[in-house]
């Protein structure tokens, strides 16, 4: 069963929900009331069964309501890419083995380097996939979801910025990251476009002249 984008063109949050039972027939009705807070267009999972990736979902609306995002298209076409790919494999998103290979975080990043390599994905393409994967998962980390084992290993990384300022130089700053960074080379071919995404007739033009 595959996994689809749907976008809602206008999602609104924060009305009042009314519940009404027919007395005749018992069947339970839901509306909402109130104008609430329109959030514009938002693309949301659901299986083709017309279920819901809830914990998807979620994360996609507090992106949006909570954090002003004015658009998270690339975030929710990263978590399609994800959601398809732990599908494919069988395991369960929250599902986080002892063997680091075994858990869904570290399979999804090998399976990017791989399709990096074969020319099936652009490199910033897999290194955003995989960053909105990692912002997922802290996500539901920072709400304590009963994890196994974690999803990854926080890395502390220090990081020079000395520049031609004074007050830049020989200075190192410590930023917080994880071990499912990518690392991946840059592809300096066709200007550092995937060779499957160029069209047929396309030529690079020569920053300094052809020869």
């Amino acid at each position: 069963m595959g996994i689809v984008l749907w976008e809602v063109p206008d999602f609104v949050v924060d009305q009042s929900i009314k519940r009404e039972i027919n007395r005749s027939t018992g069947e339970l009705s839901i509306c909402f009331e109130g104008s609430g807070n329109s959030l514009g267009k938002l693309p949301l999972l659901y299986k083709e069964d017309g279920s819901s990736i809830r914990v998807a979902n979620i994360w996609l609306i507090h992106l949006k309501a909570n954090l002003r995002k004015k658009a998270v298209n690339t975030q929710a076409q990263a978590l399609l890419h994800y959601f398809t790919f732990i599908e494919d494999i069988g395991i369960a998103w929250d599902t986080m083995p002892a063997a680091l290979r075994k858990r869904p975080t570290y399979g999804f990043k090998k399976h990017l380097r791989e399709a990096y390599k074969n020319g099936d994905i652009a490199r910033s393409t897999a290194n955003s996939y995989m960053g909105v994967v990692i912002k997922f998962y802290k996500f539901y980390l920072a709400r304590n979801h009963p994890f196994e084992h974690p999803p990854f290993k926080y890395e502390i990384v220090k990081v020079n910025t000395s520049g031609s300022h004074e007050y830049m130089r020989k200075t190192l700053i410590h930023v917080d990251t994880t071990d499912l960074r990518l690392k991946l080379p840059n592809d300096t071919s066709h200007y550092g476009l995937s060779r499957k995404l160029l069209p047929g007739d396309f030529q690079p033009s020569c920053p300094n002249g052809c020869a």
